[in-house]
């Protein structure tokens, strides 16, 4: 009875690895198939993908720029003044600040004072950016998500118009590769 054991044993184990050896490869290997659960996600074009513990987050940043204006808290009735090599500045009635004037003479605060962000134009600015964004990639409004980070005050050295300057960062859903590969590097020919 051993004897028959022995021998039964190796033919089996070589039958078997024939007929592995043998099948046809889509038996035993399966690719990816339209619409499986392995499709992944990927964020839209012109949004980068990142994930941070458990949560994937498709982003993208842009600058939102508005004008500068003159804080009429500070003085009354103030003329706007672009400078150039320098911030832009709102002048007092009756004192005359050219582009390139020297302000040493003068007083901050009583004879001038820096332009600076508006806040409310600022907010209108990036709702507006938001609500733009969804609709240009067909979504519903509150499928498009931004988070702004503080005005900053942009100064043009050549003399053009300062502005304040916010960074907008919008977030969006990711979406399904719909079995399409697809790679965020640019493919190399």
């Amino acid at each position: 009875m051993k004897s028959h054991r022995l021998l039964l044993a190796p033919a089996i184990a070589a039958a078997l690895i024939a007929g592995a050896w043998s099948a046809p490869a889509s038996a035993t290997i399966v690719g990816n198939q339209l619409g499986t659960p392995d499709d992944g996600v990927v964020c839209r074009t012109g949004y980068t993908g990142t994930l941070t513990g458990v949560a994937f987050r498709c982003s993208r940043s842009l600058n939102v720029n508005v004008p500068l204006v003159c804080p009429t808290d500070k003085i009354k009735n103030p003329t706007f003044v672009e400078r150039a090599g320098g911030q832009d500045v709102c002048e007092r009635s009756g004192i005359v600040i050219t582009s390139t004037s020297p302000l040493g003479k003068l007083t901050l605060g009583t004879d001038y004072v820096f332009a600076v962000p508006d806040q409310a134009k600022i907010t209108t600015a990036v709702n507006n950016q938001i609500h733009d964004e969804a609709a240009a990639l067909g979504l519903a409004s509150g499928e498009v998500e931004g988070v702004a980070a503080p005005a900053v005050v942009k100064i043009d050295f050549s003399g053009s118009l300062d502005k304040s300057q916010t960074q907008l960062t919008l977030y969006t859903f990711a979406i399904k590769t719909g079995g399409v590969v697809s790679s965020p590097f640019p493919l190399v020919k």
